[in-house]
């Protein structure tokens, strides 16, 4: 399915063709917020076919801003989130390949912000650790370069910032019921930053 206003960058072509292997729309799954999930699904796709129970690494969480940490649900030494679906090769479900995001601006809110992200001064920075899988800030183009290539701004970037922001603090259970018929054998499932209870423990 096509929403008719498919998103492929020139600078994203560049990045596939230098690193077929690994890029934001290959090797990852991205966290979705409640309002990405509506979004997708006002364009007629089904849930079932695009949301997964994506499943992180201590190393992905640790370090990271409390309420960030906090959106994730833990079982033992894992953090799960509402992540999108990948085909079996890594890439995601909505990649076409020639044409790009079939989302077009319907994208989850951490896509349309990639590869920047706003740090606790309020700037718009690269994200750590991203020179591996965005052409952007491997040719160390700066960051306002990085947003007039890829025609965003800082507002736009620091609203999508506030999407995800505000879907971790408020909707944590919300994220709970989608998350948890897709573990049916992580019945213990409980906020990463939740006191251990009778529920189990790590």
């Amino acid at each position: 399915m096509s929403t008719g206003n498919e998103v492929f960058y020139h600078v994203c072509k560049k990045c596939i063709d230098e690193n077929p292997g690994s890029s934001c729309c290959r090797g990852s799954s991205v966290p979705l917020t409640v309002k990405d999930i509506e979004r997708i699904t006002a364009l007629g796709h089904n849930p079932e076919d695009f949301v997964i129970a994506g499943e992180y690494g201590r190393e992905f969480v640790e370090g990271y801003e409390k309420w960030w940490v906090d959106s994730f649900l833990k079982h033992g030494e894992f953090y799960y989130k509402t992540n999108t679906r990948t085909r079996e090769n890594g890439e995601c479900v909505f990649l076409k390949h020639g044409v790009g995001c079939t989302l077009g601006e319907h994208r989850p809110a951490v896509c349309r912000m990639y590869p920047f992200w706003v740090n606790e001064e309020g700037h718009i920075v690269y994200e750590p650790d991203e020179r591996e899988s965005c052409y952007i800030p491997r040719k160390k183009y700066s960051v306002d370069e990085g947003l007039e290539m890829l025609g965003e701004n800082e507002d736009r970037v620091t609203s999508f910032f506030r999407e995800i922001k505000h879907d971790c603090e408020n909707n944590h259970e919300a994220h709970a019921l989608v998350l948890r018929p897709r573990l049916p054998d992580r019945a213990d499932l409980r906020p990463a930053l939740a006191p251990l209870t009778s529920c189990g423990k790590s």
